[in-house]
């Protein structure tokens, strides 16, 4: 194997150097070769995948789900992608879950060196390509007033206890007035009313396990998607309690279903995120499915004394 490496130093609090080494000295004791690169700034593992030689049969990713997608955005712009293999080094490690990599990084080298190549949709949002999931509305302010507060005063929070952080942001957003109103068109043809969110999904899997959309599959060719009716409150509580739970939400509450192509429009711009990382506001957007054009790999079974131990 000649491997092509694209690390984030940034991921996991500064441990992706010491998994990046692990797992050159696990390619090179099978013999196989490999180059390495780290990323310097956000959108630079996408330029640094587009520009690998041709010559290389696999891509490790070591990061989290952001660096993951900028890395498969690059990919896909390749003559060819490459078959990606993930190294999870993030907060929520969504599509880790997903494919049932080992959340440990260090313990999920062996299985992603002897593991095999998939085809997997994408979503692509306008330009911007999506692997899990997008959230328009409420998860897309949460989403943006978290990565203010994480890299502004309250990142010693984030850095001690995330989840809290998020939780805490989660409840003053869901709290705030004056929610925008969409409008949406599915294959062509307008869902009646208006909604005040909606969960686009390419893979069940979201944040640390919950499932908005419990029947996406990244196989299908389809993505699912879940659309809160007025009354943002409950709704969006029940909503979460719903996902956390793997249970689709009442139809009373959302409008649920499965499509290629999402339009998306409001009188007034809107928050929304992708895979987590918020984007910049839109007043109209439009999701489409491409389907099984990204080879990701999926982990092998290794014996247990090969699967290594805690993260460096």
């Amino acid at each position: 194997m000649h491997a092509a490496i694209v690390w984030n130093p940034w991921a996991g609090r500064g441990r992706a150097k010491g998994i990046e080494l692990e797992l050159r000295l696990a390619l090179e004791a099978q013999g196989s070769t490999c180059e390495s690169w780290p990323t310097t700034e956000r959108g630079s593992a996408a330029r640094i995948v587009e520009d690998c030689a041709p010559a290389f049969d696999r891509l490790f990713v070591i990061g989290g789900d952001g660096t993951l997608r900028e890395a498969a955005h690059g990919n896909l712009r390749r003559d060819g992608p490459l078959p990606m293999a993930h190294l999870p080094l993030g907060n929520a490690n969504v599509v880790a879950r997903e494919l049932g990599i080992p959340l440990d990084a260090r313990a999920a080298i062996p299985g992603l060196i002897a593991g095999q190549p998939a085809p997997f949709d994408v979503l692509w949002a306008d330009e911007t390509l999506v692997l899990a999931v997008v959230g328009i509305g409420f998860d897309g302010e949460a989403a943006a007033l978290l990565d203010r507060a994480r890299r502004g005063p309250l990142q010693r929070w984030y850095r001690w206890h995330g989840d809290s952080l998020y939780g805490a942001v989660g409840m003053f957003t869901l709290l705030k007035p004056g929610w925008r109103r969409l409008r949406l068109r599915l294959d062509g043809t307008d869902l009646p009313g208006s909604y005040t969110g909606c969960m686009v999904s390419n893979m069940r899997t979201y944040a640390k396990g919950w499932a908005p959309n419990p029947g996406a599959n990244a196989q299908d060719g389809l993505f699912d998607f879940q659309a809160l009716r007025p009354s943002l409150l409950p709704n969006t509580a029940l909503s979460l309690v719903a996902a956390a739970r793997h249970k689709p939400l009442s139809e009373r509450l959302a409008a649920r279903g499965q499509g290629v192509l999402l339009e998306v429009e409001s009188r007034a711009t809107f928050y929304w995120q992708a895979d987590g990382d918020p984007m910049p506001p839109k007043d109209r957007m439009t999701i489409r499915m491409e389907p099984g054009v990204l080879p990701l790999v999926l982990p092998a079974p290794v014996p247990e004394s090969s699967a290594g131990g805690d993260e460096l």
